[in-house]
């Protein structure tokens, strides 16, 4: 029997990441791993696309007294109505820039 999951779906997933020290910090492999504990604690039932539309995340500046903590808010996903730029994956880089396609 598949356990009830109490995010709704689609949802969007938005993380505050507080350093666990001053040193640089990689923040795919922490939205990784956020995510994957939403779904081991049964927040989410899968992260795949069709369940989680959005994910968001941030550091925030060191705080001793927050170190390594992590704030997550889990929402229903309401799709982004302006897109910011429009790109393939050949030319992402030539449209951040400006160089590429124009803004849609």
């Amino acid at each position: 029997m598949q356990r009830p999951t109490l995010a709704p779906v689609p949802c969007s997933i938005t993380i505050l990441l507080y350093p666990p020290s001053r040193r640089k910090q990689d923040v795919d492999n922490r939205n990784k791993a956020t995510v994957d504990a939403l779904q081991e604690a049964g927040i989410i039932d899968d992260d795949n696309l069709s369940i989680v539309s959005r994910v968001t995340a941030e550091f925030v500046e060191f705080d001793a007294a927050k170190e390594g903590f992590v704030l997550v808010e889990v929402a229903p996903y309401e799709p982004t109505t302006k897109r910011l730029c429009s790109a393939t994956s050949g030319n992402i880089r030539d449209a951040f820039l400006g160089l590429g396609e124009a803004p849609v």
